[in-house]
């Protein structure tokens, strides 16, 4: 089966000077014909002196301009999650505290 996509020229672009794959979604104008949506790509880039540890359910990243912590913790997982915040929390914290002041 043969279907015609319409890409935009930025992700043709993209194909062309990188050789690499585009990962997105068609959606059908009808059987024959589709349009190539690109998802958006995350920006792989770090900024200078950002540092991150890995927490059991999550991670703390932290940078001269922004501090993060992310958690995600099943609740079928563990019979009292609160005790997970608390704790990988505080661990997240203390990291930072280092890190701010070491930058």
């Amino acid at each position: 089966m043969e279907i015609r996509l319409q890409i935009a020229d930025k992700v043709y672009q993209s194909l062309i000077a990188s050789g690499n794959r585009v990962r997105g979604s068609i959606g059908l104008v009808n059987p024959k014909e589709g349009n190539f949506n690109a998802w958006k790509q995350p920006v792989q880039e770090r900024e200078p002196g950002m540092r991150t540890i890995r927490l059991a359910h999550g991670k703390a990243t932290v940078s001269k301009e922004r501090a993060r912590l992310t958690l995600s913790i099943e609740r079928t997982e563990i019979e009292s999650p609160y005790e997970v915040i608390d704790r990988e929390s505080q661990e997240a914290s203390d990291f930072m505290y280092f890190a701010i002041h070491n930058l």
